[in-house]
């Protein structure tokens, strides 16, 4: 517990025994509670990893019973030793999640407590590498449980909202594909002119969302201060890959614009003349653009509200000091 938590918690005189009560607790735990300070916390330190090693030792052999007798003989040798079918599924859970990693990311996360392992297992395994990089869940200062399922919730979030673009994007090519027929004889435009405005307002509609969300990606991890004791270091590494990957794809937009003019004469880059959108086309456009614009307004209603009801003081704002 840090000590910004320990002070928001309870008395900690809440924690104290008399002796009576601390010497019932030994006799019930059979701890030998006689010894210094370094002592009873390295005692502590490695019951408390020994308990997480135990829960992931117990999902292992329930595992390995199930495998070899069946679903139905699994739960009559469950009954027999007096364990409910889902405790075992608990630590199967988290057994099986640990055996799915690459072994130096299994490692460290089998000594996590439980608490924190369980959110993880139906974590984005990107995010999760990148959590165990950052040191947030083992570092110095790891986050508590609260703030880790808060951040899984905000990367799901932002991945969702990710995909809905893309698919709205998508969706929108595709009814645009549709409507080119009709489009075509109102207008009487040639097939590939029709099909390169509208492809050209679509793909770009694609790359704005592109950089949207890259934008996102940079603000939250290259220019703020992040929790990492290397930050310093790998900060401006990073940086340097986005800038030279964005430099790359503004080269080519650069030099298409360029081929583009070179090609045409400079009469291409006058806003005034009619090369953007037929009327039709406009129509057609504007309607797909609400249509996106409506949904990204929405997604930025729920986020927030999400926010407003995360923080402190107001409601729907869970109380109590954060777990650890």
């Amino acid at each position: 517990m840090r000590k910004n938590e320990l002070a928001k918690s309870r008395d900690v005189a809440a924690f104290e025994l008399n002796p009576a009560q601390m010497g019932q607790l030994a006799e019930i735990a059979r701890a030998d509670l006689q010894g210094s300070d370094e002592t009873l916390a390295a005692l502590g330190a490695e019951e408390l990893g020994r308990a997480e090693m135990s829960v992931l030792r117990a999902g292992a052999y329930f595992l390995k019973l199930k495998e070899q007798a069946g679903h139905g003989g699994f739960i009559q040798a469950l009954n027999s030793v007096g364990v409910s079918p889902d405790r075992a599924q608990r630590s199967m859970q988290m057994a099986r999640y640990v055996a799915s990693l690459p072994a130096d990311q299994a490692r460290r996360i089998a000594a996590l407590p439980r608490s924190k392992v369980l959110p993880l297992v139906n974590a984005d395994q990107e995010v999760v590498g990148e959590l165990l990089e950052q040191g947030a869940l083992d570092g110095e200062q790891p986050l508590s449980v609260r703030e880790l399922q808060d951040r899984l919730r905000k990367s799901e979030a932002e991945k969702a909202t990710l995909k809905t673009r893309l698919e709205t994007a998508q969706a929108e090519k595709i009814r645009l594909a549709r409507e080119r027929s009709r489009v075509l004889a109102e207008e009487d435009l040639p097939a590939f002119a029709l099909e390169a405005r509208q492809e050209a307002l679509a793909l770009t509609e694609q790359m704005g969302f592109g950089l949207d969300s890259l934008q996102d990606i940079v603000e939250q991890n290259l220019l703020q201060r992040v929790k990492h004791p290397e930050a310093d270091r790998f900060q401006p590494l990073a940086a340097g890959t986005t800038f030279h990957a964005l430099a790359a794809v503004h080269a080519r937009a650069g030099l298409l614009l360029s081929r583009l003019q070179a090609h045409f004469g400079e009469a291409i880059a006058d806003p005034d003349v009619k090369y953007s959108l037929s009327p039709a086309e406009a129509q057609l456009f504007i309607a797909g653009r609400e249509r996106l614009l409506s949904q990204q307004q929405a997604d930025a209603k729920t986020r927030a509200n999400k926010r407003a009801n995360d923080t402190p003081g107001k409601p729907g704002r869970k109380r109590g000091p954060a777990s650890r």
